[in-house]
């Protein structure tokens, strides 16, 4: 099968469903936050109260190669985030992915930052390392540098945040990672 331009149109087609998805999911939360608080027009509902400054996560999504979109892998993580103050924070994230070529671990730290309180806009970017293992028994460990984005809302203690996140290494490999992390504040 020839990859290029199908690659591609694979490609765009999967960065169209995912934003779409991000845009649908953004404006269902925002119908349900405006619903229960009248006199509240924040979608950013921690802005109101202190920021807990530790939070944990777990991620579920799908990682797609850049270049060879005809292969999309389940992604599962896990993140910590220290909120430093208002917008930074510190981050350590892991991730998981499980396909037919094989399988991957994803280590990344990074900075997050807000730079809007009253949305919950996040900007993500740090360096880390991929320990992925093919089928062939081949191991490989790759430096990367991530750099991403949420939109996090908060139902009370919960908050849940589709996610972007594109990862590169090597002269000029890179993965899409996209999904839904749910977390909670403490």
């Amino acid at each position: 099968m020839q990859k290029g331009k199908f690659g591609k149109l694979c490609l765009v087609s999967n960065v169209i469903l995912v934003s779409s998805m991000v845009f649908m999911f953004s404006n269902l939360i925002s119908v349900c936050i405006a619903s229960e608080s009248s006199s509240e027009s924040h979608l950013y509902i921690e802005a109101e109260h202190e920021i807990q400054h530790n939070h944990v996560a777990v991620f579920v999504g799908g990682m797609s190669p850049v270049g060879d979109s005809n292969k999309t892998f389940v992604a599962l993580g896990l993140s910590y985030e220290r909120r430093l103050n208002e917008p930074f924070g510190i981050e350590v994230l892991a991730d998981f992915t499980v396909g037919s070529d094989g399988r991957a671990a994803l280590f990344l730290t990074g900075v997050t930052y807000r730079p809007f309180r009253e949305y919950g806009l996040k900007l993500m970017t740090g360096p880390g390392f991929e320990i992925a293992e093919h089928n062939s028994d081949a191991t490989e460990v790759n430096f990367v540098y991530g750099v991403g984005l949420a939109w996090e809302f908060h139902l009370g203690n919960v908050s849940i945040a589709p996610t972007v996140r594109a990862d590169f290494f090597g002269e000029s490999n890179a993965n899409i990672t996209f999904g839904i992390a749910i977390g909670t504040g403490f």
